[in-house]
């Protein structure tokens, strides 16, 4: 699967020149068909998401050969290379004000119930491993996945932030200051829910807001890899309604 790219003008509505292929992506039947793509500050490289083929690995992992990763290539050479892996669905990506770090909204998987594995919403960081399939939350083993790869659980990044579980998060965006105090540091995340909900009493289709936690330490244990649910909800079909924090 290969990214071309096209001269643009400003207030341009049609491609009149030939694309020009930049890379090559992994390719073959796609479960994951969509690629989020978000360019680097200095405009020299893409950074790619790349989706699982699969639930768990279910059809080996020869199969998910540079899936279930963010890819990272360079404009000029064309050259890619896996940023950061083991993240089943990465489907937003954005960077991070001030910080310049790169984060991600990730769908994870199916099938434990209806309150696990949770979506989440975290930092990627260049070399980065984040446990799928072998585990989720860091190193909370999902014994489904065969055979086992114990070095893989060991280096696996538990993420930054709990969105609940089949909450399918599609989207990513940075607050900034000029939207108010209420607003000021945090980032929006793009649920589509009920899609992919175990649970029926749910909400589909609504914004998260984030509130950052400079200073945070997250460490959910085994019994509760959720960890902190700390999180304000602002619905699509009722923006101006009042924001709720759950606790």
């Amino acid at each position: 699967l290969p990214i071309f790219k096209v001269p643009y003008r400003t207030g341009q509505t049609r491609i009149d020149a030939t694309p020009v292929k930049v890379a090559d992506l992994p390719a073959g039947r796609n479960h994951h068909w969509t690629k989020s793509l978000v360019a680097s500050a200095d405009g020299t490289r893409l950074y790619v998401g790349v989706g699982s083929l699969s639930n768990i690995g279910d059809e080996g992992m020869e199969a998910e050969e540079g899936r279930a990763a963010v890819w990272e290539v360079d404009l000029a050479t064309g050259t890619a290379r896996i940023f950061a892996g083991g993240l089943r669905n990465p489907v937003g990506l954005a960077w991070e004000p001030g910080t310049g770090a790169l984060w991600t909204v990730v769908n994870e998987r199916d099938e434990i119930g209806s309150d696990l594995v949770p979506d989440y919403l975290t930092s990627v960081q260049e070399g980065g491993f984040y446990g799928w399939p072998y585990s989720y939350w860091g190193q909370n083993v999902d014994v489904r996945a065969q055979p086992q790869d114990p070095e893989k659980v060991a280096s696996a990044i538990a993420p930054d932030y709990a969105l609940g579980s089949q909450v399918a998060a599609l989207g990513v965006s940075f607050s900034t200051p000029a939207m108010g105090a209420d607003f000021a540091d945090g980032v929006f995340v793009g649920d589509a829910g009920k899609s992919r909900c175990q649970n029926d009493d749910r909400q589909a289709n609504q914004a998260d807001f984030r509130q950052m936690q400079r200073q945070r330490n997250d460490q959910p244990d085994a019994n509760n890899p959720l960890g902190d649910k700390t999180q304000a909800i602002l619905t699509a079909a009722a923006l101006t309604a009042t924001i709720v924090e759950i606790l």
